[in-house]
């Protein structure tokens, strides 16, 4: 194992909580959600707080319908492939859809891990989690909870060799572009020849698809999505199957309510489909046709009767990203940190190396990243921030003081 997380985003959250109670806390830059310019949290969307409003009224039929959720399930899988850039008639009859209760895409990587984990009876029941190192900090939790083993691969980012040594009982867990612990956009080449030793393979990596477009987002919204798109599109031109982790949380900008994440399974055919039909119900606990959480079945009406309204959502939230890369850039020009905004990287996250004792100097000056670390061979520091959270009007004090610690981007 080459990285390890020094302070994982629980840990760097309370310590930033504990300088927010004192009153020295300048910028938090550890939170994993979408922030506005203040640098803190917010819901930039309304659609699902509208549908919600709406909800008893559908549920009563007197607005709508639901029908039974179940049997909306067929027209959502539709209405969510769409937004996603994947054509339902092509793949239908390789996907499966399920939710989770509430939770956000945390409880979704959880769904996701279990399915994959039961999957057909000639497969070995999976025993350990792998993930690529720097990855999210929740992946060794999420494993755990999940009863399995976890392991990061030996290079930075997955390679040929990383998935021959996958072993029969391990699942891959793979962050969408560009989160992959480096902030470098993967050429469309590099993901299909993954994707096809995957399926030559036969594994059934998890693909968890937390900031779906962001790396995308100084582009129109139309094509930021035809371009984030073609990933999944090349897993699905591999023939393999794998599962879609979805974080409606971040993708339309549902801070507040965190409804349940929709989990996508795609088998190889129709008949490996109605295995992990069987399989999701089994996780759901009935089919998935009940949502006790009412964020969760206001989601599922807004895909089936406000769908435009969740695009302007997430259109917000990669304006967002983009408003706030162009701040970074702006105040990190002329410095080491002027790389980490250049073409090729992108999204939500940038990845800083730094010179030993930076994550502490930082803390020191009220400004808080997640630390992580190479190993004991590497002294230098690297250096997690959410772009988004950098508050406006101390952007510059921020961005400089950083970069005077910084030796170069990951």
């Amino acid at each position: 194992m080459i990285a390890r997380l020094v302070d994982p985003n629980n840990e760097a959250a309370l310590l930033a909580k504990t300088a927010r109670e004192r009153g020295d806390l300048v910028a938090d830059l550890t939170i994993g959600v979408i922030c506005g310019p203040q640098g803190v949290p917010v819901s930039l969307g309304n659609t699902l707080g509208v549908e919600m409003l709406n909800l008893g009224k559908r549920l009563n039929g007197e607005y709508g319908t639901y029908r039974n959720l179940a049997s909306s399930m067929s027209a959502v899988t539709q209405v969510l492939l769409g937004f996603l850039g994947i054509p339902y008639g092509e793949y239908k009859d390789r996907a499966v859809l399920g939710f989770t209760d509430g939770g956000g895409g945390t409880a979704g990587l959880c769904l996701a891990i279990g399915c994959v984990s039961l999957r057909g009876d000639d497969d070995p029941r999976v025993t350990t989690l792998v993930a690529e190192p720097f990855g999210w900090a929740g992946y060794p939790f999420i494993a755990r909870r999940s009863g399995l083993d976890f392991r990061e691969i030996d290079s930075l980012e997955v390679t040929s060799a990383d998935i021959q040594r996958l072993a029969l009982d391990e699942a891959l867990v793979l962050q969408m572009p560009p989160h992959n612990g480096t902030g470098r956009v993967r050429p469309l080449d590099e993901w299909r020849a993954i994707a096809r030793e995957l399926a030559n393979k036969d594994a059934f990596p998890i693909l968890d698809v937390a900031y779906f477009g962001m790396c995308h987002a100084h582009l129109p919204y139309d094509t930021a999505i035809a371009e984030a798109s073609k990933v999944f599109c090349v897993f699905l031109e591999a023939g393999g199957r794998f599962a879609l982790a979805l974080s409606p949380t971040k993708m339309f900008g549902s801070f507040e309510s965190r409804p349940g994440a929709p989990v996508i399974l795609f088998g190889r055919n129709a008949h490996e489909r109605a295995d992990l039909a069987a399989t999701m119900a089994e996780m759901r606990r009935g089919g998935g046709d009940l949502f006790t959480g009412r964020s969760t079945a206001a989601l599922v009406g807004a895909c089936l009767y406000q769908m435009d309204g969740l695009k302007l959502d997430h259109a917000a939230t990669l304006c967002r990203v983009d408003q706030a890369r162009q701040l970074w850039r702006c105040h990190a020009k002329n410095t080491v940190l002027e790389d980490a905004f250049v073409d090729g990287r992108a999204g939500f996250f940038a990845y800083i190396v730094a010179r030993p004792g930076a994550a502490q100097e930082l803390r020191n000056a009220g400004i808080h990243c997640v630390h992580l670390n190479r190993g004991v061979l590497d002294t230098s520091e690297h250096l997690r921030v959410n772009v988004t959270a950098l508050p406006e009007h101390v952007a510059q004090k921020v961005v400089r003081h950083i970069a005077t610690l910084a030796t170069s981007v990951v």
